[in-house]
């Protein structure tokens, strides 16, 4: 089946209705009340990506592995919390019996930089019930944070909901290719030990191929040495125990202090990974990967997308594999500590970034461009967009109204960003990855910058290269 098929039946009323009676008869059977639910509360996860696929797999099964039923309940708040590091370790502390990644991360940022906090939940027969505290900057329609929950799923096989509002069925690219492939792939890093154990049980259950079931692994191996997420407390330790040669094979104890002091006397186990292999770009670049990437697990995953699963075409394959290696023994690794993975970062904004017009001169720009932001103190992120042909008008708006005989206007470029943060509509747009959103709010910025340049002598830095070289 092709992947245009798989999303016309995913976008059916037909399929929606159908998801939805047999999740309905699914409870009438447990003896769990389903009608009474309000629309707005959002059935999504294993109960509903299983069925799905069950419906695509008929053949091979006799129904759908329905273990419980996921039911969030977004509740919204007004206080904005953001990555408030003390709100998560209290919320691991109070919930540490249910047990950190038990299923789902119990915290995480939206693309829209609002904070998400699974707050507590509760069995209603096969239904589990969890609430969800949403601290939310900008919209208050609960269908536009569907996504953005399942998009945080660790699983490719559990990313799908169902909109009871709209009828629709909610699923991500992902999900699109578990249904193609009929392969589990990890797809969030908070909690490398659980989804191991999560993806060998999915993968029984599924009865999918597992040819990829060791890079994936290695995967989360990796993970483990990149920052947070490596323990795990009592309901995990039974678990673990019930199946220890996965937990063997690729895992260890450290002998860490717990972090907490816990009124019931409770432990986090920390673990780490047992050896991993030397990585041919770790050896390109004589760092390990964790720090040739940040220490940044989404662009893990994006590293993991180029090299291991294939997910772009050959010409694009063939551009980021050249531009990788041949920065290797680019200077500007000694002078400002980059190095020719970080064109990874734009995958996690969009993993559509390379489609289109793609060439390897624009990477060589943006090579360019991306250094002359670090050396000049400028935040990277403003001008990421959602594709490198974008990339390239975003770089040539920068350069024609912030770069003046070779000089950058650092005082005026200064100016043009505080009048767009003045403006709360006009910062969202800053922040957003589509490319008329961002020039919406420079130009926004430009029109009421209140300082006249004429006859101003302006400020200014250089770094590098001879007075007034510019590299994009």
């Amino acid at each position: 089946m092709r992947r245009e098929e798989i999303v016309k039946i995913l976008e059916s009323n037909e399929t929606f209705n159908e998801v939805l009676n047999i999740i309905k008869h699914e409870c009438h059977t447990h003896g769990t009340q389903f009608d009474d639910i309000p629309n707005s509360e959002f059935i999504s996860g294993g109960a509903i990506a299983n069925t799905i696929h069950y419906i695509f797999n008929k053949e091979r099964f006799d129904r759908p592995i329905i273990n419980d039923v996921d039911l969030f309940v977004f509740n919204f708040l007004d206080t904005y919390w953001g990555h408030n590091e003390v709100m998560i370790d209290s919320f691991i502390q109070s919930d540490l019996q249910r047990v950190v990644g038990d299923d789902y991360g119990q915290y995480f940022i939206t693309n829209t930089g609002d904070s998400i906090n699974m707050r507590t939940n509760e069995r209603m027969g096969i239904i589990n019930k969890v609430m969800l505290d949403v601290y939310s900057r900008k919209s208050r329609n609960v269908c536009e944070y569907y996504s953005e929950l399942i998009n945080n799923f660790d699983l490719n096989c559990c990313m799908a909901g169902l909109d009871r509002l709209n009828n629709k069925i909610v699923y991500t690219d992902d999900f699109v290719d578990f249904i193609l492939n009929n392969k589990i792939e990890v797809t969030h890093l908070k909690f490398p030990l659980q989804t191991a154990y999560r993806m060998k049980k999915k993968c029984v259950e599924l009865d999918t191929i597992t040819t990829n079931f060791e890079t994936e692994i290695l995967l989360l191996k990796q993970a483990t040495t990149f920052h947070g997420g490596n323990s795990f407390g009592e309901v995990w330790s039974e678990k673990i125990k019930r199946d220890y040669e996965l937990f063997a094979e690729n895992f260890e104890i450290c002998d860490y202090h717990t972090r907490h002091q816990l009124d019931d006397d409770m432990r986090l186990k920390f673990y780490k990974s047992k050896k991993l292999p030397m990585l041919e770009v770790e050896v390109l670049y004589q760092k390990d990967l964790a720090s040739l990437l940040g220490y940044d697990k989404n662009t893990l995953l994006s590293f993991w997308d180029l090299v291991f699963r294939g997910k772009y075409n050959d010409e694009v394959t063939h551009n980021l594999n050249k531009f990788i290696n041949s920065m290797a023994e680019s200077p500007h690794n000694s002078t400002c500590g980059l190095n020719g993975l970080f064109i990874l970062k734009c995958l996690n904004t969009s993993k559509n970034y390379f489609n289109g017009e793609f060439k390897y001169e624009y990477l060589v720009r943006f090579w360019g461009f991306y250094n002359y932001l670090l050396k000049n103190g400028i935040q990277v992120d403003v001008f990421i967009v959602d594709n490198i042909k974008n990339q390239m008008k975003i770089i040539s708006y920068f350069k024609k109204r912030f770069i003046k005989d070779n000089l950058f206007r650092s005082r005026y470029f200064n100016t043009v960003i505080d009048r767009i943060r003045y403006n709360k509509s006009m910062e969202f747009n800053l922040s957003s990855t589509d490319y008329s959103d961002k020039l919406a709010a420079f130009k926004f910025g430009v029109k009421n910058c209140w300082i006249g340049w004429n006859g101003y002598k302006l400020t200014h830095r250089f770094y590098g290269g001879r007075l007034g070289t510019l590299d994009f």
